[in-house]
């Protein structure tokens, strides 16, 4: 093992390795937070876009089931898919759907005023 004497102290080199990749690990995390962060916030709004996308198709298809459900309860339609259970019932689906097109509403509403909101401009010195 190699030995450097440093100020009367002998300090081994993989101390001294370890100190360095510590202050170079450090270093480089500050330079690519920014970055970081950047790619997190595309990711919630690319996320948040997403799930408005999805959750109002998936809130006329629970309108639907329940309107079925109801409809068979009511003897105008045929058998519904789920005898049994929670889903089987029509105000569990009109429920669902209700939460759905809420969720998706609210989401789409803080996005949009999210866009709205001036940037704050950085100014350099």
């Amino acid at each position: 093992m190699s030995v450097m004497r440093l100020g009367g102290t002998l300090e081994p080199a993989v101390a001294r390795t370890t100190t360095a990749i510590a202050t170079k690990t450090a270093s480089v995390a500050i330079r690519i937070q920014p970055a970081i962060t950047r790619t997190a916030d595309v990711s919630n709004q690319a996320a948040a876009f997403v799930s408005v996308l999805l959750l109002t198709p998936g809130s006329l298809i629970a309108f639907v089931f329940g309107m079925w459900r109801l409809g068979q309860d009511l003897g105008f339609a045929g058998n519904f898919v789920i005898s049994e259970g929670l889903f089987s019932h029509w105000l569990v689906w009109i429920a669902l759907s209700i939460g759905l097109k809420a969720t998706a509403t609210m989401t789409n509403r803080d996005e949009q005023s999210e866009e709205n909101v001036p940037a704050v401009s950085q100014e350099r010195s």
